[in-house]
């Protein structure tokens, strides 16, 4: 029973590891379910990026610990809004070049939404795409642009419930 007040969005956090991501998949399907809430996914042990500073402003470069966000999609009244991912990064401009040259191209069907320095890469994979490919090729694409050794990460949920 809800007592009528207005909540924000409810938050939770566990790690996960290269090894084992069933954890993150199945919160994808949960918010996929609800329609609503996102997931950011950021190396373990390293305190999350802060907004871009004066300084990320002047370089052209985003935050030094790079983030992964999924969104969950979500439907209106006149449309729906699929599932999308978005990677700030520290790499500078032209990220989806330096994944394509290092042999981790956006797959076939997934759209460019967005590749700039500071608001970094965001991309729409298809409605069908399987979650676990999904939260592989942005893993990836993490690992390319900013995280190479890492394999245990922060997943933070929002939006949840």
């Amino acid at each position: 029973m809800t007592d009528g007040r207005r909540r924000g969005p409810t938050e939770s956090e566990f790690e996960a590891s290269d090894d084992d991501l069933s954890a993150v998949t199945a919160t994808m399907a949960e918010l996929t379910a609800a329609g609503r809430g996102w997931i950011d996914i950021t190396v373990a042990g390293i305190d999350p990026p802060a907004p871009t500073s004066v300084w990320g402003r002047i370089n052209g470069r985003g935050p030094s610990s790079p983030r992964l966000t999924w969104t969950a999609p979500q439907t209106g009244k006149r449309r729906t809004e699929p599932a999308a991912l978005g990677i700030e990064h520290p790499s500078g401009p032209k990220a989806i070049d330096r994944l394509a040259n290092a042999g981790h191209p956006l797959p076939p069907g997934w759209q460019r939404i967005q590749d700039h320095p500071m608001r970094g890469l965001v991309v729409q994979p298809p409605v069908d795409a399987p979650r676990h490919d999904v939260l592989a090729w942005g893993l990836g694409a993490l690992a390319i642009l900013g995280a190479p050794d890492a394999h245990r990460w922060r997943v933070r949920i929002l939006g949840q419930g």
